[in-house]
């Protein structure tokens, strides 16, 4: 019977053409990216060093999985690939929530501080808030939290994290608020009041908190 069917010219050519469709189906044929906004479909490519083509059974979802994870802008990531040959790669990018200047050098974090070591154009994250100062990371979860009550949330422009225990926040209407260390949510309430009242309204300068509850200071402009 084997002799038979080695010698049967049309079963070997479908034995060829099954063959080669094997081949086919094994190989990748499409990678579908999505989730990036920071990361462009190029780069990731090239980091996981997937290709078109390559063999799928070749190729794990697990450590593409984990290789992503290790860069900065990635918070997480689900990666399948199916037998018609594609990988959908579904990333969870972290948010810019600030521009970080440390030094001369600058990086984009999210709302929890972690840095993004991205390379990135200062034009296209211009109206995003610039932090200056160090060891700000969890400081600066509590002073989200706080500020997402306080009225004038959308003025403020840049936080400057001072002796790593308290901030001074810089308004867009050119007025300085020097917070205490602690009381963070009554200050910032307190500070409402002073911005409120018609007496000081686009007059004041300067709104020193630090020592409050006990001492408030406030500077008025001509």
């Amino acid at each position: 019977m084997y002799s038979y069917v080695a010698r049967n010219q049309h079963l070997q050519s479908t034995l060829v053409f099954i063959s080669k469709d094997l081949k086919n189906f094994q190989s990748l044929k499409t990678i579908k990216i999505y989730g990036n906004k920071i990361l462009n479909h190029d780069f990731i490519v090239e980091f996981l060093n997937i290709n078109i083509g390559q063999n799928m059974y070749l190729i794990s979802p697990e450590k593409l999985c984990n290789k992503l994870l290790t860069l900065s802008e990635i918070k997480d990531a689900k990666i399948n690939l199916n037998y018609a040959g594609i990988l959908s790669i579904d990333i969870a990018e972290r948010i810019p929530f600030a521009i970080w200047w440390n030094r001369n050098s600058k990086f984009l974090v999210d709302k929890k501080g972690h840095k993004i070591t991205k390379k990135f154009k200062l034009r296209e994250y211009k109206d995003l808030i610039i932090i200056f100062g160090e060891n700000f990371q969890q400081a600066l979860q509590e002073f989200i939290n706080y500020t997402s009550r306080f009225k004038y949330r959308k003025d403020i422009r840049i936080l400057h994290f001072i002796g790593n225990r308290r901030w001074d926040v810089y308004m867009n209407s050119n007025i300085i608020i020097k917070l205490p260390e602690k009381n963070l949510e009554l200050s910032l309430k307190k500070c409402e009041e002073i911005l409120d009242n018609d007496k000081y309204k686009n007059r004041v300068n300067i709104i020193d908190l630090r020592l409050f509850p006990k001492k408030v200071y406030f500077k008025i402009g001509k």
